[in-house]
């Protein structure tokens, strides 16, 4: 239930949604890392909030089981596919 200020690259925007679940800059925009620290500084509640949300996503949407049950029907599909 840590605050997230990350950068917008593949992975962090799959998971983390600004002002929602964290807080997002533009890579290498060293303006916005800046802005972006300077609000969770002055809105420590605010981050507190995401954070949870976050950590509230995370366990509910990426559950090992999850994963593990759509790995297993993916190579299943494609164990189908290349079997005709």
């Amino acid at each position: 239930e840590l605050p997230i200020i990350c950068s917008r690259i593949a992975g962090n925007v799959d998971i983390v949604t600004h002002e929602q679940t964290g807080l997002i800059f533009n890579r290498a925009n060293e303006q916005q890392i800046e802005e972006q620290v300077e609000y969770a500084i002055n809105h420590p509640q605010e981050m507190k909030i995401m954070a949870q949300k976050l950590c509230n996503t995370v366990q509910t949407d990426y559950r090992r089981e999850n994963i593990w049950q759509n790995m297993l029907a993916t190579y299943n599909s494609l164990l189908n596919l290349s079997s005709k």
